[in-house]
């Protein structure tokens, strides 16, 4: 819980300096570099998350696959 807080409070300082500064040199620049950290996020998780057989599947649910 405190390594989340940290991070948060880091997002809150860094967060508002970046985008007035992004603002200044473009009006369009906060939200294409919000898209970018989002995106760069949804591929860590993509390449991160382990790719799950309809076997594993059952597993990890806890479902029983003898009926």
């Amino acid at each position: 819980m405190g390594l989340s807080n940290s991070f948060i409070s880091l997002g809150r300082i860094v967060g508002p300096i970046w985008g007035g500064l992004a603002l200044d040199f473009y009006a369009g620049l906060p939200y294409l570099s919000g898209a970018l950290v989002m995106l760069l996020g949804f591929i860590v998780s993509l390449v991160w998350l382990p790719r799950l057989s309809p076997d594993s599947k059952s597993q990890v649910t806890g479902e029983s696959t003898i009926h």
